[in-house]
């Protein structure tokens, strides 16, 4: 993405509305308002200007469309400006620039956090989403989301499910996924078809409804070994734990899980790994405190619970013939329909 801006005194008033970064000297079109000058019979008028001193910026972003760093192509200072943002889009103190002479020129880094338009005016410091506006100081919108009813558990007026890591907004209206599309959508195909199960079903309804605790599920590659072969799955979860006056866990609580699947695996087998993982999720929300006191334990040792695994494994079983019976009647019912 690139915007040219004109050093000249008289250049700096209306939008630049587009530039040519073809040529040393360009043409560039500009939209006057009448606000630029103290003629109350000036009128708004598309003007030409003719620059010998055309530049161009880039914008650099990172993973959420955040411009970090805006550089110019020049040996010289190339370096314009730079932020650093919290989660939430908040601009770090002391982790943010304008390189002098270019506050003039301020409007080419408006585009903050996720690439939105940044406004100070009033001192409000609001991101303009499209749909709504964004303060990043307290990570809410300011008005209501317009689609509201499509996620009936969420404030209308929290920012990315209040999960800014994994969920960004593009517009205000829609929550995404961050990464890879066919990944997301490989993991949530996993999940749906195991919640399609009666088994499944009652394992992916308790993780969402009644833990209301961040589970993540992700591709990643797991280099953990478990009785001398190589782990397809693994689920590490969040646990606080609270301490007696000896040093030993008195409780514990969940508060949250992270399940990664290693695809790399030969023999990775999506649905059966996926609900693996996912009672080992329910297990430990269940019962933090034993978990707590478990890892206390095996400090150091490749952790792992026969009979847990034993029941993951079984639970694995069930939901992997309960869908293939599912899909069976299903495939016998478009017999049906063809016959008839």
């Amino acid at each position: 993405m690139t915007q040219q801006w004109v050093n000249l005194t008289t250049s700096n008033y209306g939008v630049i509305l587009w530039a040519t970064n073809e040529d040393t000297d360009g043409m560039n079109l500009f939209f006057r308002s009448s606000e630029y000058t103290t003629d109350p019979t000036m009128q708004p008028k598309l003007e030409i200007i003719w620059s010998q001193l055309p530049r161009t910026v880039y914008f650099l972003k990172d993973h959420l469309g955040s411009i970090r760093a805006s550089v110019q192509d020049t040996s010289t200072a190339p370096v314009v400006g730079y932020d650093d943002y919290d989660p939430w889009g908040y601009i770090l103190a002391g982790r943010s620039s304008i390189s002098s002479g270019w506050s003039s020129q301020a409007g080419i880094i408006k585009n903050k956090f996720t690439g939105k338009e940044w406004d100070d005016e009033f001192g409000v410091n609001w991101n303009y989403f499209g749909a709504r506006y964004y303060d990043p100081l307290t990570g809410r919108w300011m008005v209501v989301d317009p689609l509201a009813q499509k996620y009936p558990s969420l404030s209308p007026y929290s920012y990315a499910a209040n999960n800014p890591i994994i969920i960004y907004d593009p517009d205000g209206r829609v929550l995404k996924y961050i990464g890879s599309k066919t990944e997301i959508s490989l993991l949530k195909s996993y999940v749906a078809r195991i919640g399609m199960t009666e088994a499944g079903k009652f394992v992916v309804n308790y993780l969402d409804k009644e833990v209301k605790q961040d589970i993540v599920i992700k591709f990643g590659k797991i280099t953990a070994k478990e009785e001398g072969r190589g782990v397809l799955g693994l689920t590490v979860s969040k646990i606080t734990v609270q301490l007696d006056e000896k040093g030993d866990v008195e409780k514990a609580s969940f508060k949250g899980a992270t399940i990664t699947l290693d695809k790399g695996k030969k023999e990775f087998e999506p649905i059966g790994v996926t609900s693996h993982e996912l009672r080992h999720t329910q297990q430990q929300a269940d019962d933090p405190t034993y978990w707590a006191k478990k890892s206390k334990e095996e400090k150091g040792k490749p952790h792992g619970d026969r009979q847990a695994e034993e029941d993951a494994t079984w639970f694995a079983r069930i939901v992997k013939q309960q869908l293939k019976e599912k899909e069976s009647k299903k495939d016998e019912r478009k017999d049906e329909k063809k016959e008839k």
